[in-house]
């Protein structure tokens, strides 16, 4: 169970607006009287490390975007999200004159804070901004913490003059498993598929489309300076320029000072002029770690336009699709080729195209006490031999296996799985994967879950518990589903009980069920919700803890 530091709600009614998650409501009674009517922001969540606002629609990004208050915040995207053309032209939401989707970020206010993207994609983004600087998805990205991670971009259009990128236009941030797929960027400097210059740090991300522009273009990146890090990444974008200048790469433009390690790029170099044009590389003035460009494919034999090629190769295309010839690459956790030899080029492990053999159904994460339980459910397995669960090493990016749970063969039943990780990591914050196997052999990995360890506390060699109501599991449920909370210690009074009252009402405040309403001494409480007789809709349940607080989730029942 995950142990949430609540601040304590004593203003008026606030805990009424989490009720509606900020949605707008007039004129609506309920207990403590009329509610104001608020604006909307995102479809759930705290804006906390353990607590994101949630990004489910095009109104949540919408919000993001339009409000620079917000960009110091955490956010999780919950779902793919699709946006229609129309909603770029006249009379859209995303118009604004001409300009489009407004990039998150800029040089005055850049994006501090982490969105996760969960795995899920955005899909159809068009920015056109041709005398703009910092343009992309994210504008300008910086540290503390500065991070986007596990976020796709499909099929997207972005258009501006000086540091322009498929998702970031300047990072001083952190990027990680990131892709653009199928994207057209046009800048007249520093652009690149996945981001327009970067000055920190780059890791297991790919990019596929064209890039034009006037100078300093490159596959996945523009420029790099000498404090940027490009690493286990790769590029498949064609680049082609309209200036007729210089600096050109398949992988990165110009690399001043910075390093790569362990990428390739396999895109049509030949529409860009000679001056300065590299396979991999346009210039360099860093340092490159083993990294491959395709001779073929690329259209060029030259690897790095200008400067030293270090440890930079050009394979045709055969040996770019042989395993054998990434020497010194991580393929037991970083890197695959699916099919095997001769089959496709190198493609990462992370990558989110690569679906699990079984049908997993749900995959969570939470702290309890001083260890993390992973839970996951399976709907259907067909020769599933089991689960290897991995941790991520903060210090060097990599994934590490910690242990086995094993798997029921082939199966047409909702199997659940569990493994706890008693030896946490020194960090904030924990990552973990699912690594499926095959009775064959053949494997495939899950999306990413991330556990807040900030709450681990404890006095006394006792547990210290602080408030906490937790989301239901499973949401959305048919019919049954488990609510967990937590009632506090009070200072060192290990047994004195407190009121504790947990209600779930509907959309209009009406109450449907009281589950719980008695003293309950500190420590860790869970109780089922049966919503059989219920109609399926969205549903809400309250906890008031003594007079001390009080907090408020939403529930969905789908039948």
């Amino acid at each position: 169970m995950t142990y949430i530091f609540t601040n304590r709600l004593n203003q008026n009614v606030n805990w009424l607006k989490k009720i509606f998650n900020k949605f707008s409501v007039v004129g609506i009674v309920f207990l403590c009287g009329t509610i104001n009517t608020f604006a909307q922001s995102y479809s759930g969540g705290g804006g906390t490390s353990g607590d994101p606002y949630l990004i489910s629609n095009k109104a949540d990004l919408k919000y993001l975007s339009e409000n620079s208050g917000e960009w110091s915040n955490y956010f999780r995207q919950e779902t793919d999200i699709t946006f229609a053309d129309a909603d770029f032209q006249s009379g859209g939401d995303f118009y604004n004159s001409g300009s489009q989707f407004i990039p998150i970020g800029n040089n005055s206010v850049n994006f501090t804070g982490r969105y996760d993207g969960n795995g899920y994609k955005i899909i159809n983004l068009k920015i056109n901004r041709g005398s703009s600087d910092y343009v992309g998805l994210f504008g300008r990205v910086s540290g503390s913490p500065g991070e986007v991670k596990n976020l796709g971009i499909e099929v997207s259009n972005i258009k501006g003059n000086q540091y322009v990128g498929g998702l970031v236009g300047y990072n001083t941030g952190t990027i990680t498993e990131c892709s653009i797929v199928d994207a057209l960027i046009d800048g007249a400097t520093h652009a690149g598929g996945l981001i327009g210059r970067n000055e920190w740090q780059i890791q297991r991300c790919y990019s596929t489309g064209l890039v034009i522009g006037g100078n300093r273009l490159g596959g996945l990146v523009g420029t790099q300076s000498a404090t940027g890090t490009t690493s286990n990444s790769y590029s498949s974008v064609a680049v082609d320029d309209y200036a007729s200048q210089n600096i050109y790469g398949g992988l990165v433009g110009d690399n001043s000072g910075g390093s790569i390690a362990y990428c390739y790029a396999n895109g049509d170099m030949t529409g860009a002029n000679n001056n300065s044009r590299g396979g991999l590389v346009g210039n360099n003035g860093g340092v490159i770690w083993p990294s491959y460009w395709d001779t073929q494919t690329s259209g060029t034999s030259t690897g790095v336009g200008s400067g030293a090629i270090s440890s930079a190769s050009g394979k045709t295309t055969a040996e770019m699709k042989t395993q054998s010839t990434f020497t010194e690459w991580n393929f037991v956790t970083i890197w695959q080729i699916v099919g095997g030899d001769g089959a496709n080029y190198p493609d990462l492990i992370s990558n989110s195209n690569s679906a699990l053999p079984v049908e997993l159904v749900s995959f969570t994460g939470e702290l309890v006490g001083n260890a993390v339980e992973l839970n996951w459910e399976t709907a259907t397995e067909t020769n599933n031999f089991g689960f290897e669960v991995e941790r991520e090493n903060r210090g060097s990016g990599e994934w590490e296996k910690i242990g086995f749970v094993q798997g029921n063969g082939t199966t047409n039943s909702p199997k659940n799985y569990e493994f706890t990780d008693s030896e946490l990591p020194n960090s904030e914050e924990v990552s973990y994967r699912l690594k499926q196997i095959d009775n064959d052999g053949t494997f495939a990995y899950s999306k990413v879950v991330t556990v807040d360890l900030t709450t681990i506390t404890s006095v006394k060699d006792e547990v210290v518990y602080e408030f906490a109501l937790e989301q239901n599991y499973p949401n959305p449920f048919n019919p049954t589903t488990t609510v967990k909370f937590t009632v506090p210690n009070e200072g060192d009074e290990y047994i004195r009980p407190l009121q504790t009252k947990l209600i779930v009402f509907d959309i209009l405040g009406r109450e449907v069920a009281t589950l719980v309403n008695q003293k309950l001494q500190s420590g860790n409480h869970e109780v089922q919700f049966d919503g059989s007789n219920l109609s399926s809709g969205m549903y809400f349940y309250r906890i008031s803890i003594g007079n001390e607080f009080n907090s408020v989730k939403k529930m969905m029942l789908v039948k």
